[in-house]
């Protein structure tokens, strides 16, 4: 019936931010974690992680459009299909511990196969945001490597020196790989290296509709004073309602209903009441990553939790991401374990939970 459709889509719309209430849930269990549980989860995290990576280095390797990942037995998705957006994202916080383990002197054989693997895999990744991501990725495990050791100079030394060496690599190899040439053609499309190249002109096409896309639907919002502030709600086709559906669907998407843009959507369902307490909770993240960075550093889960919501976040910019189970679950769960942070009473630094490091094969507590 026509009210079971309704429904349907009330609540396609709406899921999507009843996501948040895991991190009440990963919150809470974290404060019952025991180190034993602690220590298990960051071990099945390590092996998803391992997994993923082999994973998508051989889709690389065969391609993402080869018959092995064209079934489509669970809602029209392919089981070994390979998408960019958020496999990249993934890749990057790979990247990011790898690095961090790497430069805390935790190993170096399998964290440089790792980064050398996500090296790999992105030559074949064709998304800006996902690029963004795990250069962003990167830079968090530096940063975190260089608070864990604020005791050791001479380490810190070296991470610094190591800093120039890995800008200059990465700006060398930035055009050599297919994110890397659509993000050279979108900041600087007349002088990009490859700027008349297929993958340029896509990028620059896509970055144009999105752009009108988010101009129609701000503006659609801002039409109604009781729409922006407390947006259209739930079931309501905002982007037919805009007329900005045709720069959104074609042969590749259809019966679209984001914006390829969490927070622009988030405008034109909830309005400015919504968007603004959507804006305050990163800006709390971000708070609780910079304030608890020592922390942060001395714990591979809290690293993982914080290069994950950083990554995800990320790749929400410009993508259908929080919006689906497979982006928001582990985004609020992340989020969950980093808001419940808090600087414990006697305490000079803030702490939530013992600090732990994993890196010699069991959580012990790690020097202060």
């Amino acid at each position: 019936s026509s009210t079971w459709v309704l429904s349907q889509v009330w609540l396609r719309d709406g899921v999507p931010y009843l996501y948040g209430v895991l991190a009440l849930v990963s919150a809470s269990s974290l404060a019952r974690a025991t180190p034993a549980s602690l220590e298990r989860t960051m071990t099945w995290v390590w092996r998803a992680l391992v997994f993923h990576l082999v994973w998508v280095t051989a889709v690389g390797v065969v391609g993402s459009g080869s018959t092995w990942d064209n079934p489509r037995p669970f809602m029209g998705g392919g089981i070994f299909a390979f998408r960019p957006d958020v496999d990249t994202a993934i890749m990057g916080v790979t990247a990011g511990l790898m690095l961090r383990r790497l430069l805390l002197r935790q190993g170096w054989f399998l964290p440089l196969c790792g980064l050398v693997m996500v090296g790999f895999a992105l030559t074949n990744a064709a998304t800006r945001a996902g690029y963004i991501a795990v250069m962003l990725c990167l830079a968090l495990g530096f940063g975190l490597a260089y608070a864990a050791g604020h005791n050791k100079g001479i380490r810190r030394a070296a991470i610094v020196v190591l800093v120039p060496l890995f800008v200059v690599g990465g700006w060398e190899t930035l055009s050599a790989t297919t994110a890397g040439d659509r993000l050279l053609a979108t900041v600087n499309a007349p002088g990009a290296p490859g700027a008349n190249s297929v993958d340029s002109a896509s990028a620059l096409g896509t970055a144009n509709a999105r752009k009108k896309v988010w101009r129609g639907v701000i503006s659609w919002t801002k039409e109604s004073q009781s729409r922006e502030l407390f947006g259209a709600g739930m079931g309501v086709d905002f982007l037919a309602e805009s007329h900005t559906l045709q720069y959104l669907e074609g042969t590749t998407y259809q019966n679209v209903r984001s914006p390829h843009d969490y927070l622009i959507g988030s405008f034109a369902r909830l309005g400015l009441v919504g968007v603004g307490l959507l804006l305050l909770l990163v800006l709390r993240l971000v708070q609780q990553i910079f304030r608890f960075r020592r922390r942060i550093a001395q714990d591979e889960l809290l690293t993982f939790a914080a290069m994950l919501v950083v990554a995800l976040f990320v790749v929400a910019s410009l993508g259908v991401v929080l919006e689906a189970p497979f982006g928001a679950v582990p985004f609020w769960w992340a989020a969950g374990i980093l808001l419940a942070l808090v600087r414990q009473p006697g305490e000079g630094e803030p702490a939530a939970v013992e600090p732990v490091d994993v890196s010699r094969g069991s959580w012990q507590p790690a020097s202060r």
